[in-house]
């Protein structure tokens, strides 16, 4: 068995992989606070000119693959098995929440660009959002996939459910922390399009363990 520990850009695993988040794990639960401390981080990242930070670490994301067939099946009934060896499918064992938060990020970047699925693999070289699954959550994977601003702002279902409320409410902090920023953190008056593209850019370099 392989036990090394490899190191991934986020811009790596934008290929449309499936990561499974096991029953024994709670539910996302990240609060404005994390959120913000994220984004600063990687913003401020983005804006260092420092040659010494040549690349920005991420706390450990934990995850090994899942590739025996019958599994494979057991898991997703919905997906067929050529996708999920196609794709690869990685089960998490510690990090769903930073890798659920970077999800969000990108999701808004992109939905906020007005990009679907096809748009982005032709404008970004064939990158493609990584999906992210629930053993006892499977309403979550579809909440995440579908998220938009409009349907937070009109649809009030979502704060009925512990984990759709979380969920939106980082999502919704996302957009009001990149317009804030645009508004006042920066005497140079940074542009809402070069904050997302500092953070879109970013995306390749990340790292994580």
């Amino acid at each position: 068995m392989d036990n090394s520990i490899k190191q991934f850009a986020i811009g790596e695993i934008l290929d449309g992989r499936y990561f499974y988040i096991p029953s024994y794990q709670r539910g996302y639960r990240w609060t404005e606070k994390q959120v913000g401390d994220l984004l600063r981080d990687l913003l401020c990242f983005a804006n260092n000119t420092k040659e010494d930070y040549d690349f920005y670490c991420l706390q450990p994301i934990i995850a090994r693959p899942i590739t025996d067939e019958n599994k494979l099946q057991e898991l997703f009934k919905n997906i067929p098995l050529d996708v999920l060896q196609e794709k690869g499918v990685w089960e998490i064992i510690d990090g769903q929440q930073r890798l659920t938060s970077i999800f969000l990020l990108y999701k808004y970047l992109v939905t906020k660009k007005g990009w679907d699925v096809e748009t982005l693999k032709e404008e970004e070289d064939g990158k493609e959002l990584y999906h992210i699954l629930y053993a006892t959550r499977e309403d979550s994977a579809a909440f995440l996939e579908n998220l938009n601003l409009h349907m937070i702002n009109h649809d009030e279902d979502y704060k009925d459910n512990v984990d759709f409320y979380h969920m939106a409410n980082a999502y919704k902090y996302i957009n009001s922390w990149i317009q804030l920023e645009d508004q006042s953190h920066y005497s140079y008056q940074r542009s809402y399009k070069k904050i997302c593209d500092a953070v879109n850019k970013l995306m390749e370099i990340i790292q994580e363990q």
